[in-house]
C-alpha cells in the first residue's frame, strides 16, 4: 500500500513539475532575448527583428501552452461535476 501512495504522490508532482518547466522555459527565452535587446540598443536592425520575432514566438507558444491547460482544468473540472 506504502509503494501505491508513493507512485500516486510521484505522479501527482509530476504535472505541476511539467508545467512550471514549460513555462519557465518560454519565459526564460523571452527574458534572454529581451536582455539582449536592451543590453545592446545600437544592434542591427535585422538582428533586433529576429530577436523580436522570436520573443513573439514565444509569447504565442506560451499562451497556446497556457489555453490548453486552461482547457484541460475546465475538461476535468466539469468531469468532477
Amino acid at each position: 500500500m506504502e509503494k501505491r501512495d508513493t507512485i500516486i504522490r510521484d505522479e501527482n508532482n509530476e504535472l505541476p513539475n511539467r508545467i512550471s518547466h514549460e513555462i519557465r522555459t518560454h519565459l526564460t527565452n523571452i527574458k534572454a532575448f529581451t536582455q539582449l535587446l536592451i543590453s545592446n540598443p545600437e544592434r542591427d536592425v535585422k538582428s533586433r527583428m529576429e530577436f523580436l520575432n522570436i520573443i513573439n514566438d514565444e509569447v504565442d507558444r506560451l499562451t497556446q501552452f497556457l489555453d490548453e491547460l486552461h482547457s484541460l482544468t475546465q475538461v476535468e473540472g466539469s468531469d468532477a461535476r
